[in-house]
């Protein structure tokens, strides 16, 4: 084979993986499913009034491998074979939040939204302050055990859960606000006050100085679709006497 044939093929795999990587994320595909072969299935979130179910999908193959998809379901909790079901074929990361269903690069394990010291572009350790929190915390309840993960803090006792708190109600003027059912955007404190950063988490690392928070789906997001439409979606097919094998969303971001 010579240069220019090997050159040429090189050119149409890279343009070829180019417009699958774009397609996968401007659009979501639906393929439905009878949800074959799983193991496990535990529902991600639940609108029992609407007959609508997020819901992870557990398969396992062989030497204690497992493969995760995310699918949906719709019914009206009578009759199983009224149940409409649709999975994602593809095993991307993926994360649901308050608005959306969003396609992740990120580390496996790797958390990545809630609350964010920057220094010099890099972000620290601890959250400033942080150490002192636990510390009250410990001193008031010697028999207390704090977890604590991006400013979410969590403390038991014996194993019991006791209470859950979040850094931005202790360190800003908005002690009673529920931080993730904020808009998903970048936010820093400047005072006792949350502004706008950004309008993209990804752009955490752009930031130089400053505590910043992002709701979910945090940063290193590749694609967004809206929880909304999916729905919509699966809503116009539902009474169907056979509803289409795919659907497919628009990404929005």
């Amino acid at each position: 084979m010579n240069q220019k044939l090997t050159t040429l093929i090189f050119i149409f795999i890279s343009v070829f993986a180019a417009f699958c990587n774009r397609s996968t994320r401007e659009t979501l595909t639906l393929t439905r499913s009878t949800f074959a072969g799983v193991d496990e299935m535990d529902t991600i979130e639940a609108y029992p009034e609407k007959g609508l179910y997020i819901l992870q999908l557990v398969r396992y193959g062989a030497m204690d491998d497992f493969s995760l998809y995310l699918a949906f379901e719709k019914h009206n909790g009578k009759s199983s074979a009224e149940n409409v079901r649709y999975e994602v074929n593809n095993k991307l990361d993926y994360q649901v939040s308050k608005d959306f269903v969003s396609f992740l690069d990120i580390k496996m394990g790797e958390r990545n939204f809630g609350w964010f010291q920057m220094v010099n572009g890099k972000v620290v350790a601890a959250l400033p302050g942080m150490n002192q929190i636990k510390d009250s915390i410990k001193r008031a309840n010697k028999e207390v055990s704090i977890q604590e993960n991006n400013g979410y803090i969590t403390f038991y006792r014996n194993g019991t859960l006791l209470k859950k708190l979040n850094y931005g109600n202790l360190i800003t003027k908005n002690q009673k606000m529920i931080f993730d059912s904020l808009d998903y955007n970048l936010y820093k404190v400047e005072g006792d006050s949350l502004i706008l950063a950004s309008k993209s988490g990804n752009d955490l690392f752009k930031q130089k100085d400053g505590v910043y928070f992002i709701p979910s789906p945090g940063y290193g997001v590749k694609s967004m679709f809206s929880k909304n439409e999916i729905f919509h979606l699966l809503d116009s097919v539902y009474e169907l006497s056979s509803p289409p094998s795919k659907l497919q969303a628009k990404a929005i971001r």
